[in-house]
């Protein structure tokens, strides 16, 4: 694993819904994409997201987001819903990272397309029953 990762000032963690099956395999996508680990992954419902929202209030306390904190500067940099999803893609290398043009796009509309899709994935894709334990190879990119 990278350096880049481990260094709290020097990170951009994700926050995700630990029990939202298509949030678990998004998280299983991106760690496949990003061996030089500059993402760390942490559920919203757990201790780290929670520490988070103190210091940031527009964190929200529902599942419904995603929320991408970029600590690589002194000051904090936090994404959510769509515009969180096209800085992630925009940092992988694959071919889906064209579709962070669409940060160009009004955040109204990329935001709707993605509160909707969020409203629907437990009924179409289901829930798990509770937030996945990392394998041992990528246990040190999740925070509690």
């Amino acid at each position: 694993m990278a350096e880049e990762s481990s260094t709290p000032q020097n990170r951009q963690i994700i926050l995700f819904d630990g029990v939202c099956a298509v949030c678990d395999a998004l998280v299983l996508w991106i760690l496949d994409r990003d061996p030089t680990g500059r993402f760390v992954f942490a559920p919203l419902q757990g201790e780290t997201a929670t520490a988070l929202r103190a210091t940031h209030a527009n964190i929200p306390a529902g599942l419904h987001t995603i929320v991408l904190i970029d600590q690589r500067s002194a000051e904090e940099h936090v994404e959510m819903r769509s515009r969180a999803v096209f800085q992630i893609l925009g940092q992988l290398d694959t071919p889906l990272r064209l579709l962070a043009l669409l940060r160009w796009t009004p955040r109204f509309i990329t935001d709707l397309g993605y509160l909707a899709f969020a409203r629907i994935r437990y009924r179409v894709f289901g829930q798990r029953d509770s937030c996945r334990i990392p394998d041992p190879e990528h246990s040190m990119r999740f925070l509690p």
